[in-house]
């Protein structure tokens, strides 16, 4: 998991790392926080330390310590209000499962950690649900541009995991009609 609680005390970051693992333990997971997971790797794969604060870097990480998700959880302070945001990446299909957020009138470690401990199961349960299937497009032309869901990709040819449901899917290239 990915945990970023600069702004809070020590103590209150302490508490809130506790939640996460006692939400993840609950589920029968192993927490293995971002920092972690880089000593696993051997020293050459330790670049990927420098890239952390991107998505792509942190799927890699996390196939390179097989694991299936990785777990956002960042705070932000607001006027003596606590603001929790819990997101849940899926790593085979690279994209976020589900997030969500909670606002909390205090600073308070019990509360905090009360808040955060329900909304990383509620992400963990809708997230951990959803469905995939394998989604795979070839174009004509093949050098074509290929947009999935508005993330333009580098070549026309696509084979991988994605949720089920619907996408919007269009290939493009001038002097062609989409």
């Amino acid at each position: 998991f990915v945990a970023d609680f600069r702004e809070l005390s020590p103590e209150l970051r302490a508490r809130l790392q506790q939640s996460v693992e006692k939400a993840l333990l609950s589920r029968r997971l192993s927490p293995l926080a971002s920092d972690v997971a880089l000593t696993l790797l051997p020293s050459s794969a330790r670049k990927l330390g420098d890239c952390l604060h991107e998505l792509s870097c942190q799927v890699d990480l996390a196939k390179q310590v097989e694991a299936d998700a990785i777990l956002h959880v960042r705070s932000a302070v607001d006027k003596g209000a606590l603001r929790l945001q819990v997101g849940l990446i899926d790593t085979a299909v690279e994209q976020e499962a589900a997030s969500d957020e909670v606002r909390l009138e205090t600073l308070a470690a019990e509360p905090a950690a009360t808040g955060l401990l329900g909304l990383v199961r509620r992400v963990y349960e809708v997230g951990s649900a959803r469905s995939r299937a394998e989604l795979s497009i070839t174009c004509q032309p093949s050098d074509a541009e290929l947009v999935i869901d508005g993330r333009v990709l580098p070549a026309c040819r696509y084979q991988r995991a994605a949720f089920a449901g619907e996408h919007l899917i269009r290939a493009q290239k001038p002097g062609f009609t989409p």
